[in-house]
Protein backbone atom coordinates (compact mmCIF):
# COMPACT_ATOMS: atom_id res chain seq x y z
CA UNK A 1 0.00 0.00 0.00
CA UNK A 2 1.02 3.63 -0.41
CA UNK A 3 0.63 4.12 3.33
CA UNK A 4 3.17 1.34 3.97
CA UNK A 5 5.69 2.55 1.39
CA UNK A 6 5.39 6.08 2.81
CA UNK A 7 6.21 4.66 6.26
CA UNK A 8 9.29 2.63 5.21
CA UNK A 9 11.89 5.25 6.19
CA UNK A 10 10.30 5.58 9.62
CA UNK A 11 10.15 1.79 10.00
CA UNK A 12 13.89 1.55 9.28
CA UNK A 13 14.63 4.37 11.75
CA UNK A 14 12.60 2.61 14.45
CA UNK A 15 14.40 -0.67 13.74
CA UNK A 16 17.83 0.98 13.91
CA UNK A 17 16.93 2.79 17.15
CA UNK A 18 15.81 -0.49 18.71
CA UNK A 19 19.09 -2.16 17.76
CA UNK A 20 21.19 0.71 19.14
CA UNK A 21 19.25 0.62 22.43
CA UNK A 22 19.27 -3.16 22.88
CA UNK A 23 22.59 -4.26 21.39
CA UNK A 24 25.02 -1.78 23.01
CA UNK A 25 27.48 -2.52 20.23
CA UNK A 26 31.08 -1.64 21.00
CA UNK A 27 31.55 -0.03 17.58
CA UNK A 28 29.01 2.66 18.58
CA UNK A 29 30.37 3.34 22.06
CA UNK A 30 32.04 6.60 22.89
CA UNK A 31 33.57 8.16 25.99
CA UNK A 32 33.94 11.76 27.06
CA UNK A 33 35.91 13.44 29.83
CA UNK A 34 35.43 17.09 28.81
CA UNK A 35 32.33 17.77 30.92
CA UNK A 36 31.96 18.81 34.53
CA UNK A 37 29.18 19.22 37.04
CA UNK A 38 28.99 22.70 38.57
CA UNK A 39 28.37 23.35 42.24
CA UNK A 40 24.71 24.23 42.80
CA UNK A 41 23.56 23.11 39.32
CA UNK A 42 21.73 19.76 39.09
CA UNK A 43 21.88 19.32 35.31
CA UNK A 44 24.52 18.36 32.77
CA UNK A 45 24.10 19.17 29.08
CA UNK A 46 25.40 16.43 26.78
CA UNK A 47 23.68 17.42 23.52
CA UNK A 48 26.77 19.25 22.26
CA UNK A 49 28.96 16.13 22.34
CA UNK A 50 30.02 14.64 19.04
CA UNK A 51 29.00 12.04 18.26
CA UNK A 52 25.77 12.87 20.06
CA UNK A 53 24.78 10.45 22.86
CA UNK A 54 21.79 8.18 22.21
CA UNK A 55 21.99 5.98 25.33
CA UNK A 56 24.03 6.89 28.42
CA UNK A 57 25.81 3.75 29.61
CA UNK A 58 27.40 5.09 32.81
CA UNK A 59 28.64 8.24 34.52
CA UNK A 60 31.62 8.53 36.87
CA UNK A 61 32.46 11.70 38.76
CA UNK A 62 35.49 12.84 40.71
CA UNK A 63 36.34 16.06 42.49
CA UNK A 64 38.61 18.39 40.55
CA UNK A 65 41.40 17.93 43.11
CA UNK A 66 40.71 14.28 43.91
CA UNK A 67 41.51 11.00 42.26
CA UNK A 68 38.65 8.99 43.75
CA UNK A 69 35.93 8.13 41.24
CA UNK A 70 32.31 7.78 42.19
CA UNK A 71 29.91 5.86 39.98
CA UNK A 72 26.47 7.43 39.73
CA UNK A 73 23.49 5.08 39.79
CA UNK A 74 20.96 5.44 36.98
CA UNK A 75 17.43 6.20 38.15
CA UNK A 76 14.17 7.43 36.68
CA UNK A 77 13.74 11.22 36.75
CA UNK A 78 10.69 10.86 39.03
CA UNK A 79 12.88 9.04 41.58
CA UNK A 80 15.42 11.86 41.52
CA UNK A 81 12.74 14.52 41.99
CA UNK A 82 11.32 12.62 44.95
CA UNK A 83 14.71 11.75 46.46
CA UNK A 84 16.09 15.31 46.20
CA UNK A 85 13.15 17.72 45.77
CA UNK A 86 15.16 20.84 46.63
CA UNK A 87 17.90 21.86 44.20
CA UNK A 88 19.11 24.41 46.76
CA UNK A 89 20.43 21.73 49.13
CA UNK A 90 23.76 20.31 47.97
CA UNK A 91 25.87 17.18 48.52
CA UNK A 92 27.96 14.77 46.46
CA UNK A 93 25.81 13.44 43.58
CA UNK A 94 24.78 9.77 43.75
CA UNK A 95 22.19 9.39 41.00
CA UNK A 96 21.49 10.49 37.42
CA UNK A 97 18.55 10.38 35.03
CA UNK A 98 17.69 11.62 31.57
CA UNK A 99 15.70 14.84 31.94
CA UNK A 100 15.04 15.52 28.29
CA UNK A 101 16.76 15.87 24.98
CA UNK A 102 20.45 16.03 25.80
CA UNK A 103 20.03 16.94 29.48
CA UNK A 104 21.08 14.74 32.41
CA UNK A 105 19.76 15.48 35.89
CA UNK A 106 21.79 14.53 38.98
CA UNK A 107 20.91 14.23 42.65
CA UNK A 108 21.85 15.45 45.10
CA UNK A 109 22.65 18.83 43.57
CA UNK A 110 26.48 19.02 43.41
CA UNK A 111 28.20 20.58 46.41
CA UNK A 112 31.39 21.19 44.42
CA UNK A 113 32.69 21.02 40.88
CA UNK A 114 33.09 17.43 39.69
CA UNK A 115 34.84 16.19 36.56
CA UNK A 116 32.63 13.81 34.58
CA UNK A 117 33.52 10.63 32.74
CA UNK A 118 30.64 9.73 30.47
CA UNK A 119 30.23 6.49 28.53
CA UNK A 120 27.52 6.38 25.93
CA UNK A 121 26.24 4.76 22.79
CA UNK A 122 25.70 7.02 19.82
CA UNK A 123 23.44 6.64 16.84
CA UNK A 124 25.33 6.83 13.53
CA UNK A 125 23.83 8.14 10.30
CA UNK A 126 20.88 6.01 9.24
CA UNK A 127 21.06 3.69 6.27
CA UNK A 128 18.02 5.62 5.03
CA UNK A 129 20.11 8.74 4.45
CA UNK A 130 23.61 7.25 4.02
CA UNK A 131 22.57 4.29 1.81
CA UNK A 132 25.21 2.19 3.59
CA UNK A 133 25.77 1.65 7.29
CA UNK A 134 27.62 -0.58 9.72
CA UNK A 135 24.37 -2.44 10.43
CA UNK A 136 23.67 -2.93 6.73
CA UNK A 137 27.20 -4.21 6.11
CA UNK A 138 27.99 -6.26 9.24
CA UNK A 139 24.59 -7.06 10.77
CA UNK A 140 22.21 -7.14 7.83
CA UNK A 141 20.14 -10.04 9.22
CA UNK A 142 19.65 -8.18 12.48
CA UNK A 143 18.60 -5.03 10.64
CA UNK A 144 16.29 -7.02 8.35
CA UNK A 145 14.53 -8.80 11.23
CA UNK A 146 14.20 -5.56 13.21
CA UNK A 147 12.59 -3.97 10.14
CA UNK A 148 10.25 -6.95 9.74
CA UNK A 149 9.14 -6.63 13.38
CA UNK A 150 8.49 -2.90 12.97
CA UNK A 151 6.69 -3.56 9.67
CA UNK A 152 4.39 -6.14 11.22
CA UNK A 153 3.60 -3.78 14.06
CA UNK A 154 2.81 -1.02 11.55
CA UNK A 155 0.66 -3.30 9.38
CA UNK A 156 -1.04 -4.85 12.41
CA UNK A 157 -0.02 -8.26 11.09
CA UNK A 158 -0.90 -11.62 12.55
CA UNK A 159 0.36 -12.11 16.10
CA UNK A 160 1.85 -15.51 15.29
CA UNK A 161 3.90 -14.11 12.38
CA UNK A 162 5.05 -11.18 14.53
CA UNK A 163 6.24 -13.64 17.19
CA UNK A 164 8.28 -15.51 14.56
CA UNK A 165 9.93 -12.29 13.34
CA UNK A 166 10.57 -11.27 16.96
CA UNK A 167 12.23 -14.63 17.64
CA UNK A 168 14.38 -14.27 14.52
CA UNK A 169 15.32 -10.74 15.65
CA UNK A 170 16.28 -11.99 19.14
CA UNK A 171 18.42 -14.78 17.65
CA UNK A 172 20.20 -12.34 15.31
CA UNK A 173 20.68 -9.90 18.19
CA UNK A 174 22.31 -12.62 20.30
CA UNK A 175 24.50 -13.55 17.35
CA UNK A 176 25.71 -9.98 16.84
CA UNK A 177 26.19 -9.17 20.54
CA UNK A 178 27.91 -12.53 21.12
CA UNK A 179 30.37 -11.85 18.30
CA UNK A 180 31.72 -8.73 19.98
CA UNK A 181 32.45 -10.42 23.32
Amino acid sequence: STEFSDALDNIVHLAEDRIYREADLEVFRSYDTSLSLTSGVNTLTISSLSPRPFVVRWINIKTVAGTTKYILDKKDDSYIREFWPSTILTAQPRFYAAKGDGIIMVAPTPDATYNVELAYTYKPTSIVTATTSWLGTYAEELLFYACMVESYIFMKGEKQALEIWELKYRQALMGVTGEQS
